[in-house]
């Protein structure tokens, strides 16, 4: 997961294709794809909502 264009890792070879595309050919990939890695990376007392809310202003989706 981490090595799929979403901005955690750099691949050094191979590719992910996303809806049949490769992913260099996407624009803006985390507006299409979410990424959650850990549970622990979800902050316990934020809602759903506003955990969503808050990745969204933070890569720059419009929300």
């Amino acid at each position: 997961m981490r090595m799929m264009r979403v901005g955690l890792d750099t691949p050094t070879a191979g590719q992910v294709p996303i809806n049949c595309r490769p992913t260099s050919k996407l624009p803006a990939t985390l507006v299409r794809l979410g990424t959650l890695l850990e549970a622990t990376a979800v902050h316990p007392p934020r809602s759903p909502r506003n955990h969503l809310l808050a990745l969204a202003e933070a890569t720059g989706i419009p929300f």
